[in-house]
């Protein structure tokens, strides 16, 4: 009955899980991506809530996305806001690497000691990395765009041509590294070699 009833349980979150990756197929609104990814932070809470590790990492993820939404909204200009956007991805990734395991984050959290590892920070850090890369070539393309459309033979820029299955690729790797906290780092070999990888 009991295996019956965790394979119900993991079913239904297999299920929000998907749901919520597919979802930036059909939600063209940044506010209601902005939520989806609220909504993911949460449901990762829910499942990990015996492995308190975690936590902090969702509270440096959430209150960083949600300044990166604020930016969103008050930049107008794409070439100021893709260059922006660049930096302040790479200082989400530095700073999930560097403060995930801060004092004051584990006891807000509750984390009782011992504290584990948790390796996915550096899936989520890359993600990160990744995305800060594209819009730094985006943002510097932009510039050149916009001092000489002639640079470009009145073709459409290439990194801005491929915009959109580029950010909906990057997006989906964000939020699937972020589903990768649920996963106990004991139990699969690709994140015991990531924690090998960086001595943890």
């Amino acid at each position: 009955m009991n295996q019956l009833k965790n394979a119900v349980r993991d079913f239904c979150y297999l299920t929000m899980f998907l749901v919520s990756l597919t979802a930036v197929f059909w939600l063209t609104e940044h506010l209601f991506l902005f939520l989806n990814s609220c909504l993911l932070i949460l449901l990762v809470a829910f499942i990990t809530r015996h492995r308190r590790e975690v936590w902090p990492i969702l509270l440096v993820i959430f209150l960083l996305i949600s300044i990166e939404f604020f930016i969103f909204i008050v930049l107008d200009e794409p070439m100021a806001l893709f260059l922006v956007l660049s930096l302040f991805d790479l200082f989400i990734a530095f700073s999930i690497v560097h403060f995930h395991r801060d004092r004051s984050l584990l006891e807000l959290c509750r984390v009782k000691p011992p504290v584990r590892q948790v390796p996915q920070v550096y899936l989520i850090s890359l993600m990160l990395a990744l995305s800060s890369l594209y819009s730094f070539l985006l943002g510097t393309e932009m510039v050149f765009y916009t001092l000489d459309k002639q640079i470009f033979n009145d073709v459409e820029p290439f990194f801005y041509s491929i915009y959109v299955p580029v950010k909906v690729t990057l997006k989906i790797l964000f939020d699937l590294s972020i589903c990768s906290l649920v996963l106990i780092p004991t139990r699969w070999k690709f994140l015991q070699k990531i924690e090998q990888r960086f001595d943890l």
